[in-house]
């Protein structure tokens, strides 16, 4: 459940012309061209790309990927996201892996050597932003939140 909370965050296919966990900025905006959105999210840069039907969100440990959000984005305006085929769910592990193997621990839950991924309906914020996500994140990346968490914990009890 932690693992959860941590890595879930407001977030035609040709799956090797996604960003990769481990590349640079510069690796990804020659994957997809424009960025769609370059913000912060908890501490870390979050850049986010839409590229043959999926939104790409990726989270930055200084200067590569930690984090890679995607969700399939809806066919239908009705909805925020489509689920992904098992398909897609393989060939994105595949793809973010780095050649390491990825082994299923639990229920739409995978690791492989320093990495986690995740696949759930995240009803985090309001209703219409719910949708369906894959998230896959490194053990820095968890790190990085994890230190975060812990920060803005001590900044709310100062003055008790």
């Amino acid at each position: 459940m932690k693992l959860l909370a941590i890595a879930s965050f407001g977030l035609a296919l040709t799956v090797p012309a996604f960003a990769r966990i481990g590349e640079t900025l510069e690796q990804a905006k020659q994957r997809y061209g424009e960025i769609g959105s370059d913000d912060t999210f908890k501490g870390l840069r979050r850049v986010q790309f839409v590229k043959n039907g999926f939104l790409v969100s990726s989270l930055f440990t200084g200067d590569r990927i930690g984090s890679i959000l995607f969700v399939k984005l809806p066919e239908e305006q009705s909805r925020k996201s489509e689920e992904m085929s098992e398909t897609e769910i393989q060939n994105f592990l595949k793809f973010n892996g780095g050649g390491k193997l990825w082994k299923q621990v639990a229920e739409r839950t995978w690791t492989a050597p320093g990495l986690s991924a995740l696949y759930f309906y995240d009803t985090e914020g309001p209703t219409d932003d719910w949708r369906w996500v894959l998230v896959i994140f490194t053990d820095e990346y968890v790190e990085k939140i994890a230190a975060y968490h812990e920060a803005e914990q001590t900044r709310n009890q100062e003055g008790f």
